[in-house]
């Protein structure tokens, strides 16, 4: 047998080799992705049926299509008239003031609530808005004090 000869035959011998190699690769693939979708079908089962069989303590929504009460105290209704004398009694200890979000938290009442109180007893005269900071207004001789000054 020539060289040209033998080199032909090898060359056919690696193209087989590599054709044998390159099916046996796809093979070990496509079995390996076959394994992997299985144990993802079967975990993706275990976590849906775990969740499906979970029962929420309570509904959202009750038969009636009301909402249940909330645990929060902050969310509760307060009393008719009592927001005003609340929020002074909040803001007497502290003749600088205090942020709204203080006085939220020392009254456990609704931040818009608050906010629109405050400013209900500043349309009044009776507390004062410096720097985010409220406080109680001072009265002078029957006018509250720092009347001439804009708040903010």
């Amino acid at each position: 047998m020539s060289d040209a000869e033998l080199d032909h035959l090898l060359e056919n011998a690696m193209a087989e080799v590599a054709k044998a190699m390159h099916a046996a690769f796809n093979a070990g693939k496509e079995s390996g992705l076959q394994e992997a979708r299985t144990e993802l079908a079967e975990k993706l089962s275990s976590m849906i049926g775990s969740i499906a069989s979970h029962k929420p303590e309570r509904s959202l929504i009750s038969s009636a299509g009301e909402r249940p009460p909330t645990d929060r105290p902050s969310q509760k209704r307060a009393p008719q008239g009592s927001i005003k004398p609340a929020l002074l009694r909040a803001l007497e200890p502290y003749p600088l003031g205090l942020p709204a979000s203080d006085i939220v938290a020392s009254t456990g009442f609704k931040e818009n609530t608050v906010r629109g109180t405050l400013r209900q007893l500043l349309a009044e005269g009776k507390v004062l808005k410096r720097n985010n900071f409220w406080l109680i207004a001072k009265k002078d001789e029957g006018s509250p004090a720092f009347a001439g000054e804009p708040s903010q």
